[in-house]
């Protein structure tokens, strides 16, 4: 069986906690973004993913090596 990477795995636990959070709620939380109009025309699945590949980034954060 392959190693699941870390990032794998952070994925996938913010996932567990914000993947079927609506879609509401999520562009409250993303309210900031630059790019907010796009992402209201996202669907909830589409919006749930971006969100949490965004909060691995920010986890990890740019100078680390996991």
């Amino acid at each position: 069986m392959a190693k699941r990477s870390v990032f794998q795995e952070m994925y996938d636990w913010f996932y567990r906690r914000y993947g079927e959070t609506s879609k509401e709620t999520l562009l409250k939380l993303m309210k900031d973004d630059v790019d907010i109009q796009r992402l209201r025309r996202l669907s909830q699945r589409e919006l749930a993913e971006f969100y949490c590949r965004g909060l691995v980034y920010s986890a990890a954060g740019p100078d680390r090596i996991l």
